[in-house]
């Protein structure tokens, strides 16, 4: 659950994602613009497809050589995400701030589902899509209760707890933000899954002992030892590490002889 900033794509892909999303955008009703959507998505959507081929080299590029889940951290995602589901923004199914790579579990674990404020209540949108009936009504209008990690960090509301690997609010109870983050933490079921969470467990101990090894690594070797570390998975737990080291004082120990490792 990290912001994700993306480096932008070549003229022409956005240019061909412009042109496709206007085929959407121009027509009039909502349930015309989502039929749109659900034909041209699987068409141009293709490994051939020479705009893809970009989006999916651009999306990877932060996922690292493991191609970790932009949402969970996990290794070997494999899918194509629409923060706001074209379900109900059909015209935002090309637009470029609105794709992730993800995993097969935060995709099954979100689907189609999403929540906005209006008139200050959450309010969960409904799909007629199970079905087999397209909506025919926009969705109700108002802020994303989901955070958008192409758009906001989410790190000042969430905490890691590195003892049991646990995501948690951070957010003042009562608050919107507070409301976001334990909507968005139960949505994609990130202290649920009991091997996420175990995982996250061993990646602190593995960020551990990769920092130890770049300390006591020879300086010729550092370059490569930094690398390793940043492109290990489940790098949610690296920058818990960072942000909590000084009450732990192994880690601080660490940092201390490492200040640069909190820049990475």
């Amino acid at each position: 659950m990290l912001q994700q900033i993306f480096p932008p794509l070549s003229a022409r892909s956005q240019n061909y994602l412009n042109q496709w999303n206007g085929q959407i955008t121009r027509k009039r009703l909502f349930h015309s613009r989502l039929r749109e959507a659900y034909r041209l998505w699987p068409q141009k959507n293709k490994v051939r497809n020479h705009t893809f081929q970009e989006v999916r080299k651009n999306l990877k590029a932060l996922a690292g050589p493991l191609e970790c889940c932009q949402y969970c951290g996990r290794p070997e995602a494999n899918q194509m995400e629409h923060i706001y589901p074209k379900a109900f923004y059909p015209e935002k199914t090309f637009v470029w701030e609105n794709l992730l790579w993800i995993c097969d579990k935060c995709n099954t674990a979100k689907g189609e589902r999403f929540s906005v404020f209006h008139n200050g209540q959450k309010i969960a949108l409904q799909t007629s899509l199970a079905s087999g009936q397209r909506n025919r009504q926009a969705p109700l209008q108002g802020p994303s209760v989901f955070f958008d990690l192409r758009q906001e960090d989410p790190m000042p509301f969430i905490h890691l707890d590195l003892a049991t690997g646990l995501l948690l609010s951070q957010a003042s109870p009562g608050t919107r933000e507070h409301e976001r983050t334990e909507y968005t933490l139960k949505l994609l079921r990130l202290s649920e899954r009991n091997g996420l969470i175990q995982a996250r467990k061993q990646a602190v101990r593995d960020y551990f002992w990769a920092l130890k090894a770049y300390i006591q690594s020879n300086p010729k070797n550092r370059q490569a030892a930094q690398k390793v570390i940043q492109e290990m998975a489940y790098p949610i737990v690296w920058a818990e590490m960072k942000r909590q080291h000084h009450m732990y004082p192994p880690l601080a120990q660490l940092f201390a002889q490492a200040p640069e490792a909190l820049n990475w």
